[in-house]
């Protein structure tokens, strides 16, 4: 873990061991540990809890011939353009996707496909740097949220969907895609952000059958074979 987790660690004292790598920590060093663990006491199952982590957990997995999300699966989660795309060239759905370098890109996109619109980082996590934007006096400050600062930055652009929002909790066996629960989802309107949830979501079941399949198309485009999925 990286030393921003270790803080969060209530239990320290019920884990075997507890190896805390350095930011710039290069993949290398993360598989020379890895390796020293597994020949002192030999690894069956790994997995990461923090997304920041996702992939040195797979590079160590391959590295020591365990079954988890491979490098190139969470590579394509953790990018959402990347997914985006996987999601339209599979033909499970086609919801608008581009990667903006700037306010006059995020702007055109928007008018290209609509007001509202979502900005968010390419590569984030829990709904940090997310702007949903209305107009185009919007667009400058919701690429700066994003971490756009110049014509290297890579921030995500998305058609908005709207309607009710679900998560769905699932896990996945060797490919095969078990959903465990649908829960609905209560957000702030303009970042996102989760504000409550019910579960199990109030559903009919013709409702419950439909997210199913759809949850389990994505997958099986994106590849995911283990574990608890990671798209998002």
């Amino acid at each position: 873990m990286g030393p921003e987790h270790l803080e969060k660690l209530d239990d320290a004292d019920e884990h075997a061991r507890v190896i805390v790598l350095q930011p710039d920590a290069t993949d290398g060093e993360w598989l020379a540990l890895a390796r020293a663990v597994h020949a002192l006491h030999p690894v069956t199952r790994i997995g990461s809890f923090y997304d920041d982590c996702r992939p040195q957990a797979a590079l160590a997995a391959r590295d020591l011939g365990l079954e988890t999300h491979s490098p190139e699966v969470v590579e394509v989660v953790r990018d959402k353009h990347a997914m985006r795309q996987r999601l339209a060239d599979t033909g499970v759905e086609r919801t608008a996707s581009a990667v903006v370098d700037g306010a006059d890109a995020l702007k055109a996109f928007a008018a290209e496909h609509g007001y509202p619109c979502v900005v968010k980082p390419v590569d984030g996590a829990a709904s940090k740097g997310v702007s949903v934007i209305h107009a185009p006096q919007e667009a400058e400050q919701a690429f700066l949220r994003a971490g756009g600062a110049g014509t290297e930055s890579r921030v995500a652009a998305e058609e908005f969907l709207s309607g009710d929002q679900y998560s769905v909790e699932a896990f996945s066996e060797k490919g095969e895609h078990v959903v465990l629960a649908v829960t609905r989802k209560f957000s702030d309107p303009v970042s996102l952000v989760e504000l409550g949830h019910v579960m199990p979501a109030p559903l009919e079941p013709e409702q419950r059958t439909a997210i199913e399949h759809h949850v389990t198309a994505v997958l099986n485009a994106l590849d995911v074979e283990f574990g608890p999925p990671t798209p998002r």
